[in-house]
């Protein structure tokens, strides 16, 4: 009976230093932030600065596209406000008469 509790002492004190490797090995050594240590991992490569071009090609025309709306909007509504004016002019002139 003793020798079986001494090859359990010694299987588990073999079993909790495995375990202590495993954890330091997962565990992440540094507390830097998760975006620093992935910071510049694509730096001079080419297949990332086309995709990064095709985004900022496209985030481009996202912007000129709205853009053009609210311009179309901002005429839309000056038209609008000069017509209810010239209407009201006209109102105003024919109530004079």
């Amino acid at each position: 009976m003793a020798n079986a509790i001494q090859e359990l002492e010694r299987r588990l004190e073999r079993l909790e230093k495995t375990v202590e490797d495993m954890r330091s090995r997962l565990l992440p050594k540094t507390t830097e932030p998760w975006w620093k240590q992935t910071l510049g991992m694509f730096k001079g490569d080419k297949a990332f600065e086309e995709i990064m071009e095709e985004v900022r090609t496209q985030r481009q025309a996202d912007y000129d596209a709205v853009n053009r709306e609210i311009d179309e909007l901002e005429a839309k509504e000056a038209r609008r406000k000069n017509s209810k004016s010239r209407r009201t002019r006209k109102a105003h002139r024919a109530a004079k008469t």
